[in-house]
């Protein structure tokens, strides 16, 4: 739990976001870390939470020369 760990994501405007992360795109958002925000997702099994810890990082890169950026909403930027 001290050792971060960060996930680096090439050209994420690329995809559908909310169809990649689903309900992880809520549960990225700074202030919804930790087992207290804890979800059953769609797929768990029988009372099985899940929840993001605090020292995972997402690292979203976008190509700003690319026209699809345009296309991600600014709610969505902020989170990368």
């Amino acid at each position: 739990p001290e050792q971060p760990h960060v996930f680096i994501i090439d050209e994420i405007n690329r995809g559908n976001l909310s169809r990649i992360f689903g309900e992880l795109l809520m549960l990225i958002e700074a202030d919804k870390r930790g087992p207290e925000h804890a979800i059953t997702l769609t797929y768990s099994q029988d009372g099985e939470r899940f929840f993001v810890p605090e020292n995972v990082f997402l690292l979203g890169l976008m190509n700003t020369a690319d026209r699809s950026l345009a296309l991600v909403d600014y709610a969505l930027r902020r989170r990368f």
